[in-house]
């Protein structure tokens, strides 16, 4: 299973790309303005007067950047949650970004970062919200080949950015789906294996209540999250139209968000988990699923990352050719999956990443800056002293007309009553 989860990873990292420049867009919108889509596509015909939304083509967000530190951190079967502070808190500075590399990193991860680079840790309010980005950055977990651990070091993982029982919850959920498909290598039905896979895995939670509370969540908040998730499976489960199990997500999970939503591809992992097997499920061919994931936009980047990673996890790795070679960093993120089949010289991953990233996101910033360019504004004239005279003459006249009309009405009010 070890070089499956390397395959996973890498596809993930491939989604985490194909999505990352067109995270925020609407789905009509993208597929209206791209019709056929080969390889990682230049947002621009799609922003108009939105170019500072631009993000460069073959990049990758934090998501592949963060779950690369993950994958360093496994050291002997066991997730080392002081490396991963440690190389966070390591990275260099940046000048264009309070974040040093970390390329549009989400809310929750920019409270970790946050929290990692400051020495004044009370100062730090938790992050306690959703965010399904932190779906993917978990893949790598499953390197340390350990069920038995893998609830404590999720709960331990998620806890790092987010309270939030919802994606606690999710993210294990969806790490205990992921070690089922390798398990069933493409054999049987993918939504059933999925289902079963849920429902053991809320059985097991369920007899595991005191590993949960152990780990700083409520185990009543937890189960209830999953409760609705296994529910959820088996009402998209037989719905083969896109739009229609979408409505079927949102409706569930508006059931409990006090701001509802119309779109699966918002950064809940409530909605991009079920979303995303959906996805997975009706996408032929399979390598197809990069880009169907992508066109969803919204949170496009996790939901890319996820649906390539349950595709793998299921079918095998099956990367179309453009993807692979329009990658950024092709080379180093080639080598970086090959550290991972080894548990000793996992650590010279971070090494990897601070040599090349740095680099990168100041491209990419470069570009950004040379897109956003605008003509100075043509500054008026400069007024004599008549002309300023004569405009704040009318200014009081019109003021005065104004407060002389309004007491004129009340005395007229007087008198007519």
């Amino acid at each position: 299973m070890k070089n499956l989860v390397e395959d996973i990873i890498y596809s993930a990292i491939i989604g985490d790309a194909s999505g990352y420049t067109l995270g925020g867009m609407k789905s009509a919108h993208i597929k209206a303005v791209f019709k056929d889509i080969e390889g990682y596509i230049d947002p621009a015909p799609a922003l108009k007067n939105n170019m500072d939304k631009w993000r460069k083509p073959g990049l990758y967000s934090s998501i592949t950047q963060l779950m690369l530190i993950a994958a360093a951190s496994v050291e002997r079967n066991v997730f080392r949650t002081d490396r991963f502070i440690d190389a966070v808190k390591r990275a260099q500075e940046h000048p264009d970004s309070e974040f040093s590399f970390f390329r549009e990193p989400g809310l929750a991860e920019q409270s970790f970062i946050m929290s990692a680079r400051t020495e004044k840790k009370e100062q730090v309010v938790p992050f306690s919200r959703s965010c399904a980005r932190l779906l993917p950055v978990a893949i790598p977990l499953l390197l340390s080949e350990n069920e038995v651990s893998l609830l404590d070091h999720c709960l331990r993982f998620i806890s790092l950015f987010t309270t939030d029982a919802a994606t606690a919850s999710h993210t294990y959920i969806f790490l205990r789906i992921l070690i089922d498909l390798c398990r069933a290598e493409g054999r049987g039905e993918f939504m059933h294996c999925v289902s079963e896979s849920a429902l053991n895995g809320f059985d097991y939670l369920n007899s595991n209540q005191h590993r949960i509370f152990d780990c700083g969540y409520n185990p009543d908040s937890f189960l209830g999250e999953m409760r609705l998730f296994t529910d959820l499976l088996g009402k998209i489960s037989e719905v083969k139209d896109i739009e229609k199990a979408e409505k079927i997500i949102c409706e569930s999970v508006n059931t409990r968000l006090k701001s509802p939503v119309a779109r699966g591809s918002v950064n809940l992992p409530e909605t991009v988990l079920p979303f995303a097997i959906l996805l997975t499920a009706l996408t032929s061919p399979h390598s197809l699923i990069f880009h169907t994931a992508s066109r969803e936009g919204g949170a496009a980047s996790p939901l890319a990352a996820v649906s390539a990673a349950l595709t793998t996890a299921f079918y095998g790795l099956d990367v179309p050719h453009s993807l692979k070679e329009e990658l950024a960093n092709k080379k180093k993120i080639a080598a970086m999956i090959e550290l991972l089949s080894s548990k000793n010289v996992r650590g010279e991953i971070t090494g990897i990443l601070y040599d090349s990233e740095p680099g990168l996101t100041s491209k990419e910033m470069e570009e950004y800056r040379s897109r956003n360019k605008k003509e100075p504004k043509k500054q008026a004239p400069p007024k004599n002293r008549r002309d300023v005279e004569s405009e704040l003459t009318k200014h009081v006249v019109e003021s005065w007309t104004k407060i002389d009309k309004a007491k004129w009405r009340k005395e007229r009010e007087k008198h007519e009553s």
